[in-house]
Formats: structure tokens, C-alpha cells, sequence
């Protein structure tokens, strides 16, 4: 069979086409774990070397780095089909010359700027193939039919696009600069936050949900933070979705035995009051777990409903995705790294606030609904925290947690509170903050959480 120099040349093109190809769907898939939450910076920018700062650049925002594996893998399979090879070509370049860039001027791996100047190679091997077809469309795009008119026909439709720009200027100005500016007061409130962490030896996420739903901040919204305690707000709620099942009841008694109890290097209000265990209804162990953050309660109400996986499985059924929960407080303390696998992002704590407070898709009945947040409101632990630097007897249903302090490192990975704040006049705003891999003394990072905590008060009771 002869093969002519049109057979060839299709043969040469094709397997240039699958190296790009094959590269763009590799590096597209690979987005999903190559910046997901990269951005764990503590370090000054001034000190960063260019690779580190546009890994945190882009580990920043895991949707964004998703977004941008999806153009690659849509440039590939574009490039893949004969008939939109050349857009996909056009499309895959200018996604490669800003990798090329960017490598260049951050300094990235020269492997990786290497490869990116090869399949931009690639890309204009296929180009020069189909030349005919580039100096065919780049004519038709440049070709322009001169029609014959008058001045003052060609003065007046000058005049009307003039006077068509005006318009569009004066909507683009309310669009962009008035809009802007509505939100510029939620941005003021942000800055504040930013400027309270700015040279605190800690990363912390924040995420407030305040005027009504209407204003949403947040700082590493989207990272892992251990919970530790956290989750017991969590567990209540899987419980209560039980107790309104009609699968417990809320009054039901559950024996705890001497042997039940943990040991006395965890925090158990319960086992110090019952030394030798008792009998305790579901509605007192929840108001253990939850108001005192009792462990030992804790662990109890897990294993009325199943594990730990069962908490989370039920968050997850509604639409509560960012959430991890493998131990229970015995497990999780049992070692340090095993807090990390128990762990939410400041958004998705804010959001599971905001849904059953709200409550709208009745996720709890109304008694078990008014029992939780009386739990809540009647919080004991953390009094530093979100209610340290707020004006006394302000309302506050929260929750705490915390990890303590590494002993051979000097970190602590966990100072939390989440909750939501009552303005005098009935309005609220939620607030969630999470402060982890502090070198911060524990008043310090308390203090973290309440100069956060007061500057969004004071920003909403302005507001009200």
C-alpha cells in the first residue's frame, strides 16, 4: 500500500497532535490534586521564591485550578477531532504561552518550562501543516467591503455611535463602579479581618454570612481546618435527625458504666460529676456534648447512631460537602495527625450554621429545633473567643474547639468557634473562625478570634 506526502503528512500531524493531546488531558485531570489546598503560607511573600508564590496562588482557590483543568482537557479533546483541531490549537496555545511565562518569570521547574515549550512546538508543527487553512481564514477575518456613502450619511452614523458609547458608559459606570461600591463595605470589614491576622504566626479561616444572607466574607474559606470539638455540633444534629425519625427518643435513658468513662487526661465535665457513671437521657448527654463539650458524652451519642462516618454521611446527603469526620474524641486524641482527618472548611461550617438555623428545609422539628440551639446558647466553653471582646449579655450560640499544643513542636493546630451573633436589634450575622498552625500563645489566639469577632459586630450594629 502506497502511502503519498499527503498520507504522510497526516500521519506526522496526528502523532504530534496525540503528544498535546495526551498532555493536556494528563495536566487537566491532574488539577484536581496538584493545587488542592496548596496555599498553606505562613511565610512573608517578600520570602517566598516564585514557584512558592504561584503554588498559593493557585492553591488558593480550588475551584479556580478546576476551572483551569477543565479548559485544558476541553483544548485537548478539541485538538483530538480533525474538525476542530485548529480551534482547539488556538485555544491550547494561548493556555501554553501562559505557562511559558509564568515558568519563566517565577522561576518554576525547568522540566516543566522545558515541556510547555515543546507542546507549544508541537501546536505550530500543525499550524505550518494547515497553512492554507490560516492564510484562507486569517483573509476572510481582515477582508472589508468599502460601500460607497455620503458624509453626511458617514457623519451621522459617527455621531449616533457616539452617542450609543455615552450610554453604554453610563450603564457600564452603575454596573461596575456603583455596584462596586455597595460591596465595598464588606470588603472594608474583610480588610479589617485581614489586617487583625496579618502578622499573627497562624493560619485562620474566616467566613461570616451577615445582612441577611446578602454579604458572605471569607479568608481561606475553602482550606481544611482540623474541628476537634467542633463536631459535636455536628453529632447533636445527626442525633436529633434520628430522634425525629422516631428512631430514639430524646428522653430515652442510656446507661454509661464506670468503664465507659474516659480517662481523666480527657476533657468529661460528666465523668467528674459521675464518677462512677449513671444513667442519662440523650437530651443531657447532648447538652454535655454540646454546652460543655464533654468527650465522654461525645463518644456516647456516636455509637447510638452508628460511627463517626455516620455523622458525616448525613451532612454530606445535604449538600454539606466539605466535611471529613473518621474519629470519634477517643480516636482523634489518641494521635496528634488523627485530627486532620476530622476537618471543615470555614464556608461549609458557616453554611451548616446558616441551613439549620434557618431551618427552611425542616430539617429538624420544631422541639428538637429549639432544644439544639438552646444547647447552643447555653455554651459554657470559650468565653474568650467569639464573646470575648462583644458587649456584655450580647447573645451568642456557638461552639468550640480545641486541639492544645504540640509538645515538640510549639504548634497548636486547632483554636476554633463558630457561631451566631445577635445584634440589640434582632438581627444576626454567622461567623466561623479557625486558627491553626499557631505559634501563638493560647490567650493569643483566643484573642484572634474575638478582634475578629468585634470588628464584625461592630461593622453589622453600624450597618443595622
Amino acid at each position: 500500500m502506497y502511502l503519498n506526502k499527503s498520507d504522510r503528512v497526516e500521519i506526522i500531524e496526528n502523532a504530534v497532535t496525540y503528544i498535546v493531546v495526551f498532555a493536556m488531558l494528563a495536566y487537566g485531570v491532574g488539577k484536581v490534586v496538584q493545587f488542592n489546598h496548596s496555599a498553606h503560607v505562613t511565610s512573608k511573600v517578600s520570602d517566598l521564591t516564585g514557584m512558592q508564590l504561584m503554588w498559593a496562588f493557585y492553591g488558593y482557590s480550588y475551584p479556580f485550578v478546576i476551572t483551569l483543568g477543565v479548559l485544558e482537557v476541553l483544548g485537548g479533546i478539541l485538538m483530538f477531532f480533525r474538525k476542530t483541531r485548529l480551534i482547539g490549537c488556538v485555544f491550547v496555545s494561548t493556555i501554553l504561552s501562559n505557562v511559558i511565562l509564568q515558568d519563566i518569570y517565577y522561576d518554576v521547574n525547568v522540566g516543566a518550562l522545558k515541556a510547555a515549550i515543546v507542546y507549544q512546538l508541537c501546536i505550530f508543527i500543525i499550524f505550518w501543516f494547515n497553512i492554507d487553512k490560516i492564510k484562507l481564514a486569517l483573509s476572510t477575518l481582515t477582508s472589508y467591503i468599502t460601500i460607497p456613502q455620503t458624509k453626511s450619511k458617514r457623519f451621522l452614523k459617527f455621531g449616533l455611535a457616539v452617542f450609543l458609547f455615552v450610554i453604554l458608559r453610563i450603564f457600564e459606570y452603575y454596573v461596575t463602579i456603583k455596584w462596586g461600591s455597595i460591596q465595598s463595605d464588606s470588603e472594608t470589614l474583610k480588610s479589617q479581618i485581614q489586617q487583625i491576622v496579618s502578622n499573627k504566626k497562624a493560619i485562620v479561616g474566616v467566613s461570616i454570612i451577615g445582612n441577611k444572607g446578602k454579604d458572605t466574607i471569607s479568608l481561606n474559606g475553602d482550606r481544611h481546618f482540623p474541628m476537634q470539638s467542633v463536631f459535636k455540633f455536628h453529632i447533636a444534629l445527626a442525633v436529633l435527625a434520628e430522634v425525629d425519625k422516631g428512631n430514639l427518643s430524646i428522653n430515652q435513658k442510656v446507661e454509661i458504666k464506670k468503664e465507659d468513662l474516659l480517662p481523666a487526661d480527657f476533657w468529661s465535665p460528666l465523668r467528674d460529676e459521675h464518677p462512677n457513671g449513671g444513667v442519662f437521657t440523650i437530651a443531657e448527654l447532648i447538652q454535655y456534648s454540646v454546652s460543655h463539650s464533654d468527650n465522654t458524652a461525645c463518644d456516647e451519642l456516636i455509637r447510638l447512631i452508628g460511627t463517626p462516618k455516620t455523622v458525616e454521611t448525613y451532612f454530606k446527603k445535604n449538600n454539606i460537602n466539605d466535611i471529613q469526620i473518621t474519629y470519634n474524641e477517643e480516636q482523634m486524641q489518641a494521635k496528634w495527625e488523627n485530627m486532620f482527618l476530622n476537618w471543615t472548611t470555614p464556608k461549609a461550617a458557616s453554611a451548616t450554621l446558616k441551613m439549620f438555623y434557618e431551618n427552611k428545609n425542616n430539617l429538624l422539628s420544631k422541639e428538637s429545633y429549639d432544644f439544639f440551639w438552646k444547647t447552643n446558647f447555653e455554651t459554657t466553653t470559650g468565653k474568650k473567643r467569639i464573646k470575648g471582646l462583644l458587649p456584655e449579655g450580647t447573645v451568642v450560640a456557638h461552639k468550640t474547639g480545641w486541639s492544645g499544643t504540640n509538645k515538640e513542636t510549639g504548634i497548636t493546630e486547632a483554636v476554633n468557634n463558630i457561631g451566631i451573633v445577635f445584634l440589640p436589634n434582632g438581627e444576626y450575622f454567622i461567623i466561623s473562625v479557625f486558627v491553626s498552625a499557631s505559634k501563638e500563645n493560647f490567650d493569643a489566639n483566643e484573642k484572634i478570634i474575638a478582634e475578629i469577632a468585634k470588628a464584625t459586630y461592630d461593622f453589622y450594629l453600624k450597618k443595622s
